[in-house]
């Protein structure tokens, strides 16, 4: 919770920058372990013993060729190479093919996109960590709320595991200030009575701009949400809903409600224009900074800043800045529909983040052919029918829509495709309703990790081949 210790909440980020230390220290210090289990054992060798060759990197100290000491020698600078091989093997091929995709309703993909055309931070209903979460084939999975990893951006749930205890770590402030308003709401929905905006004022107050309600556990609880004068909805599905609050104030106002423009360049860093103090609708927390001045936390849980001006961003995370600012906004998530198309068939192309007005280029790849020229509209959106090019090869494609974004830099949205013979349904799923890997990506991370100690040990064995050859 301090400005300090803050960084190291999810330390697992900073395992690449350990494996880039590792990699040449597995092998250097296997180097430096056998050299000793040589030098002792040369030592204790008389005059009638086996020739000695001196020691690696010490030109002048004997090494016994040969005995039991120097075959542990000659293990010992192979382990990094074992070692290698045993973080590398997951990592390279899988759990073989024992885990599947599952494919989201069609209606989540409508969500998503109008969440993107307009972002703000989502309520997500029912308020649980875990949900039975309904899919495109009528099945239904308990399993982890995949709505924050599924829509992106700032996302509120429940977090509490349901296992018990007195205590429970809150990760967002906001969490708590949701507590009783959500238990009015339930009442509500099973009792009638009560405020019918309770939840729609509290949701307007914390900076909500989204409430989503997905089917499945406890849903029957929320029924109140659809009476809500305060919610406007916007996509009503069997199996989710999204409702938009009507009092959202915008993302940053200031003292006197006026909203404060800001410019999203990579998360967590964003330019906002000179103001008097102003409030971010966003959860507060130690290590915000307006310029070089330092935000805080208000009553509600937000993120309340002094009055200046300078880029608004969160300095703790200054070492993935680093590493995703040189290609910030060159990628983003498009969608296209249907995602099964036969050659000359048409599909929908929707992107989001480019400049208002701005020409965007549409392509198909993996050989990129351009597919035409199209324009933007004022908030950045691309939502264009396209045509597959008749010669098109059957299987997997990315369409790839290239443009300028808001800060004049180009970027890319993808949406993959799956061009089809005539004979094969088209269906109107769209990738966007697959669910997101969730979790870190260890496996990659080992992997990488693996190959580099695969190298560095590989090196220091044929070193050390090469010179005791010439030594013998």
């Amino acid at each position: 919770r301090t400005w300090v210790g803050g960084p190291f909440r999810e330390a697992q980020r900073y395992l690449l920058l350990y494996l880039v230390w590792v990699a040449p220290a597995a092998g250097a210090g296997a180097t430096v372990l056998a050299r000793r289990l040589r030098t002792p054992a040369a030592s204790a060798v008389g005059d009638d013993g086996p020739a000695l060759a001196p020691a690696i990197g010490d030109e002048d100290g004997p090494v016994a060729r040969g005995g039991g000491r120097g075959a542990l020698a000659d293990v010992v600078l192979v382990l990094p190479l074992a070692v290698a091989l045993v973080l590398a093997g997951p990592g390279l091929w899988g759990v073989g093919g024992a885990l599947a995709p599952r494919q989201l309703p069609a209606e989540w993909s409508e969500v998503r996109q109008a969440v993107r055309t307009e972002p703000g931070p989502v309520l997500a209903l029912p308020f649980l960590l875990y949900l039975d979460v309904p899919f495109e084939d009528g099945t239904a999975r308990r399993m982890l709320n995949p709505v924050p990893l599924y829509l992106g951006g700032d996302v509120v749930t429940g977090s509490d595991p349901l296992l018990g205890g007195a205590s429970q770590e809150r990760p967002d402030p906001r969490e708590a200030l949701l507590a009783d308003p959500l238990v009015e709401l339930r009442t509500r929905s099973v009792e009638g009575g009560g405020d019918p905006r309770v939840l729609s004022s509290t949701a307007g107050r914390l900076g909500f701009r989204w409430v989503v309600v997905v089917e499945g556990s406890d849903a029957s609880r929320y029924r109140a949400v659809a009476d809500d004068p305060g919610l406007e909805p916007v996509v009503v599905g069997d199996t989710i809903a999204l409702y938009a609050v009507r009092a959202w104030p915008g993302l940053v106002t200031d003292a006197g409600g006026e909203v404060v423009p800001s410019r999203p360049v990579v998360e967590p860093l964003a330019g906002l224009d000179a103001s008097g103090p102003a409030v971010v609708r966003r959860p507060g927390a130690a290590g915000w900074l307006r310029g070089t001045a330092t935000g805080a936390v208000d009553d509600d849980g937000l993120l309340a800043l002094p009055g200046g001006s300078g880029p608004l961003w969160f300095w703790p995370s200054l070492v993935v800045l680093a590493a995703d600012c040189p290609a910030a906004d060159f990628r983003v998530d498009g969608v296209a529909d249907p995602y099964q198309i036969a050659p000359g068939g048409t599909t929908t192309f929707s992107g989001y983040g480019f400049a208002p007005n701005g020409q965007v280029e549409i392509f198909i790849c993996s050989t990129p052919i351009s597919i035409g020229n199209f324009t933007a509209d004022s908030l950045g959106n691309i939502v264009q029918a396209v045509t597959i090019p008749v010669g098109t090869s059957l299987g997997a494609h990315t369409l790839a829509a290239v443009g300028p974004n808001p800060a004049g830099r180009t970027q890319v949205a993808y949406a993959a495709i799956n061009v089809v013979s005539t004979s094969t349904p088209a269906t109107t799923t769209t990738t966007a309703g697959t669910l997101p890997t969730t979790g870190s990506d260890t496996g990659r991370l080992l992997a990488v990790g693996g190959a580099l100690i695969l190298l560095g040990g590989a090196a220091l064995f044929g070193s050390l081949r090469s010179r005791r050859s010439a030594t013998a």
